[in-house]
């Protein structure tokens, strides 16, 4: 699964929004684990401290996370990040979330066609409306979530590979949704 199936679902993510006003503001949510700040060229936020930066995996635009000690093969949990600046404002989150509810599934299982249990959720967090979307496999949940930032598409993917893990991947992804800050996203 992994990276190229990760960065399509974010082509896709960046072919149906097109970015929105974000509130800003406001403190993380309590979580179970504890964290250190990661610092990127284009944004800050928080992960578990039992993280690293998947350097193999990771490029100038696509970020993979997740923990230090992981197998050599095989699928394990994680977080990606994804960002495309584009400059433009997005519509406000109903409309994002119906583009998403007309094509999300028809398009997954267009490349994964044992994909189940679809869901598309929108939620209030610090950072502003965020959209979340999820699939299962046999193997695996994908989860998505799509905070709506001024001038940028952002999708901060989790893969939840159900290995004995002491971290609960949809609290882990909803905390760097929370801590997520973008720098130099101006708007115009």
């Amino acid at each position: 699964m992994g990276n190229k199936r990760n960065l399509s679902l974010f082509v896709l993510a960046a072919v149906l929004a097109f970015g929105m006003t974000a509130c800003s503001g406001g403190t993380a949510k309590e979580i179970s684990f504890e964290t250190k700040v990661q610092e990127e060229d284009f944004a800050s936020f928080e992960i578990p401290t039992v993280w690293e930066k998947k350097n193999s995996l990771s490029s100038s635009e696509f970020l993979v996370y997740g923990p230090k000690e992981t197998p050599e093969e095989g699928v394990y949990s994680g977080i990606s990040i994804a960002i495309n600046v584009t400059g433009k404002k997005v519509s406000d989150i109903n409309t994002v979330r119906a583009q998403f509810e007309a094509n999300y599934e028809k398009e997954i299982k267009a490349e994964v066609p044992e994909a189940k249990n679809f869901k598309i959720v929108s939620y209030k967090a610090d950072i502003g409306d965020v959209l979340m979307v999820s699939y299962a496999t046999d193997q695996v949940v994908i989860t998505q979530h799509y905070p709506l930032i001024d001038n940028a598409i952002i999708a901060i993917s989790s893969t939840d590979a159900g290995e004995q893990s002491e971290l609960n991947m949809d609290e882990v992804t909803k905390h760097v949704v929370d801590t997520f800050q973008l720098k130099g996203n101006e708007s115009e």
